[in-house]
């Protein structure tokens, strides 16, 4: 059998067998074909520390294209990145752009050699098995003391000053600027993407997860408002406009363009227009997700003709609402399942049993009805594909954790919905009810802004009425959420046309119930006219909205 090779990149440096690792990608041989061998090897050459070194490894991300490890040896941190070429797209790519350790080696030597902070990539290698997949693994220093620019800014926002945010601000902002003037563009500006280290009164920036950057070309103004806009994607929900004018101005400043009132209007247009386009497609991307199985979602087929599909991860958002994420356990998956479904549902009288708020299961009452679910989808994965998308949007949902259809042939016998909803949680009207006058206009205008993130975000929903909203109370305050909602889901925002069909629709059903006075339901639609930046023609859409209803 051919033992597997190892191609190393780094600087003029040998290995302790005499093997020199030189920019001319000389072969060596790894006695075996564990990636974290060859790793700790390389480590312990570019450390100079002795063989006898103790070693410790840790994985701390796997995904379906590459997996990280944080190693340890002699209280130094190395970050070892292992891709894996794991389809004939993966080969393709991989021969037409290179692969990616080597991208990334590439792309953080040209950054520091032109000043600009990232992670610095110290060594790469290509391991060739013919008897498993390509490998390509990059090594990275640790950059001490540093956390993700989401953790900083939230922990600023929390107990720092209005002064250090702007700080913060105009840090991220001077490294962009840097970057794009220097002709580095990096290609997934997120802010887990940049790491930030707090220096005496100062914030220090800097670059990671270099693979996919592009260099030596110039940037545009275009490339740099979908830079921004990719980046202002986390921020727009996070921080004031002001503060995201700031940044703006501080990277025109950096970049030495014109300052006056024309053309940053201009830019900031474009930046707008590349947040939606940026905003379409993460949507997009994350929706293909459901259903399939991937890093987010899991299918998974039981006994008896059941077929689940399961949530593994949830938005950081979803804990805001206080909603306890569940926790699969990584073996006898099947097993769990099987005890969380229940193996003893039976027909019951009314076509439908409940057990509970957690989930509830539906029987197809025909065979026609069956094949109908079979074809396009029972309500409970139809509900459960709504309260991903609205989870993927960030839209305040409960926890799709997972829906199950029994299915015979093709048809559709049963299926089955849990969701998960916080500790204090109750339905809209009942807690209207019990609010005082104040707080229950406090709430109407927090259910307004319910309304436009959904409109915003492109989700329309056919079911649409106050009984489908729930309120989760969570410190201290009320957060509005959808629960059982179905509909279709869109990538742009809706139109005005759809929207005002919603809105009619939410406004009869909420007459219809009683729980709504006139005035209150002008405070619900002025709220959601107003956050989706229309404050104007709010009126205008109350005449829309009664013109609908009738």
């Amino acid at each position: 059998m051919k033992p597997p090779t190892s191609t190393i990149s780094k600087g003029s440096k040998p290995l302790r067998d005499g093997t020199d690792m030189t920019r001319s990608r000389g072969s060596i041989d790894c006695p075996d074909n564990r990636t974290l061998a060859l790793a700790e090897r390389i480590i312990q050459t570019d450390l100079a520390a002795p063989a006898s070194s103790d070693v410790e490894s840790e994985r701390i991300k796997q995904n379906s294209e590459r997996s990280i490890f944080r190693v340890v040896v002699d209280d130094r941190c190395v970050y070892v990145k292992e891709h894996i070429q794991r389809s004939a797209t993966h080969r393709l790519k991989w021969w037409l752009l290179g692969n990616p350790a080597r991208r990334e080696h590439d792309a953080s030597r040209y950054a520091i050699a032109h000043g600009i902070a990232c992670a610095e990539i110290f060594a790469s290698a290509t391991v060739s098995d013919p008897n498993a997949r390509a490998r390509a693994i990059s090594l990275a220093h640790n950059i001490a003391n540093a956390a993700p620019l989401s953790c900083v800014f939230e922990q600023t926002v929390r107990q720092g000053t209005r002064r250090e945010q702007v700080m913060l601000a105009t840090s991220v902002a001077g490294l962009l600027a840097k970057a794009h003037a220097s002709d580095f563009l990096h290609a997934d500006d997120h802010p887990g993407n940049i790491l930030v280290r707090r220096r005496n009164d100062a914030f220090e920036t800097f670059y990671v997860d270099l693979y996919g950057a592009r260099f030596s070309k110039p940037v545009l103004r275009a490339d740099a408002a979908r830079s921004l806009a990719a980046i202002g994607q986390w921020f727009k929900r996070r921080a004031s406009r002001s503060l995201r004018l700031a940044f703006l101005k501080k990277y025109i400043d950096a970049r030495g363009w014109s300052s006056n009132r024309a053309f940053l209007r201009d830019f900031v247009r474009q930046v707008e227009r590349a947040s939606l386009h940026h905003a379409q497609q993460l949507f997009q991307k994350r929706d293909r997700r459901i259903g399939r199985t991937n890093a987010h979602h899991h299918r998974i087929g039981l006994a008896d003709g059941w077929r689940v599909w399961l949530t593994l991860r949830f938005r950081p958002s979803q804990e805001e609402t206080g909603a306890v994420l569940p926790v699969w356990p990584n073996d006898n998956l099947a097993d769990h399942l099987n005890t969380m479904l229940g193996t003893e549902v039976s027909r019951q009288d009314g076509e439908r049993i409940t057990d509970g708020p957690s989930g509830s299961t539906q029987f197809a009452r025909t065979w026609s009805q069956g094949l109908a679910w079979y074809l396009f989808a029972s309500p409970a994965r139809q509900r459960y594909r709504m309260a991903c998308a609205s989870m993927n949007r960030d839209v305040p949902t409960v926890l799709p954790i997972l829906c199950a259809e029994q299915r015979s042939g093709a048809s559709v016998r049963c299926a089955r919905q849990i969701v998960g909803r916080p500790p204090q949680c109750m339905g809209l009207s009942e807690l209207l009810q019990k609010l005082p006058a104040t707080a229950r206009r406090h709430l109407l205008e927090q259910v307004g802004g319910l309304l436009s993130a959904t409109f915003d975000r492109g989700l329309a929903i056919r079911n649409i009425s106050p009984t489908r909203i729930e309120v989760a109370c969570h410190k201290g305050q009320d957060i509005p959420m959808w629960a059982g909602i179905i509909g279709r889901v869109n990538s742009r925002p809706l139109s005005a046309k759809v929207r005002t069909w919603m809105l009619a629709r939410f406004a009869r059903e909420a007459m219809r119930g009683g729980n709504f006075q006139s005035s209150e339901l002008a405070r619900v639609l002025r709220a959601c006219v107003r956050r989706s930046g229309n404050a104007g023609r709010w009126k205008q859409t109350c005449v829309d909205v009664l013109a609908a209803m009738e």
